[in-house]
């Protein structure tokens, strides 16, 4: 006999195109929380890789384009960034590390792409100041304050942990967003008001028109454009 449960959602789900698995309880937890911790996994990947390639003065877009063309890897969710964030990877992330005590079983690639990405984010600071020191530059905006493009989800955003650093470092940092009201921190409410040589960080992709004010702001104010992809 079919239970109740399983009843009603065979008939909620019934008018979708998709692959419906029935499962035990146990089982649907780990589809949903593995598949939260390869993401990131692929995400942290991809960072360690760019820090390889700029360690080893590689293009990195050359290289990053020749890996992605292998069929079995592919170029989807394979962009650098300044980190990771948002709600569901974290969390699914610690969930994981749960189902097991310590020496139970032994899993050293999952259990450690936090620290992965904690690494990230910190190498990312480090590679904006050294910028700073090179160019000569006394200011940083940072364009993207949610964790990810289209978005105004600002939990666990590497931007705003990124601004903390930065700021400890006595680094003078700005944010920019135009989806997010920033009351807490150093945030820019006009582009315009740019008037001073800036190091630009694009957090994650902009729209067209974003970069079209932003190439008239590297153009005035001799100010460097830096994007971690």
């Amino acid at each position: 006999m079919i239970p109740k449960k399983l009843s009603i959602l065979r008939e909620l789900y019934k008018g979708f195109d998709a692959e419906l698995i029935e499962t035990d309880p146990i089982s649907s937890q780990l589809i949903k929380y593995l598949a939260n911790t390869y993401l990131p996994l692929r995400l942290s990947f991809v960072n360690e890789a760019a820090r390889l390639i700029d360690h080893s003065n590689g293009n990195q877009v050359d290289v990053l384009k020749g890996v992605g063309l292998d069929s079995r890897i592919g170029s989807h969710y394979f962009r650098p960034s300044p980190a990771w964030g948002g709600s569901c990877f974290p969390k699914d992330l610690i969930e994981v590390n749960n189902f097991y005590k310590e020496g139970e079983v032994m899993l050293p690639i999952i259990s450690n792409i936090i620290e992965s990405n904690d690494i990230q984010t910190k190498w990312t600071v480090n590679k904006l100041t050294s910028i700073l020191s090179n160019e000569n530059i006394n200011s940083v905006l940072l364009i993207g304050a949610a964790f990810k493009e289209d978005t105004d989800d600002l939990r666990n955003s590497p931007t705003l942990d990124i601004y903390k650093m930065l700021i400890q470092k006595d680094v003078n940092t700005f944010i920019y967003d135009e989806m997010v009201e920033l009351a807490e921190y150093n945030s820019v409410d006009n582009l315009d008001d740019i008037s001073d040589k800036t190091l630009v960080v694009l957090m994650y992709p902009i729209k067209k028109a974003l970069m079209e004010k932003i190439e008239t702001i590297l153009t005035e104010t001799n100010s460097i454009l830096y994007t971690p992809w």
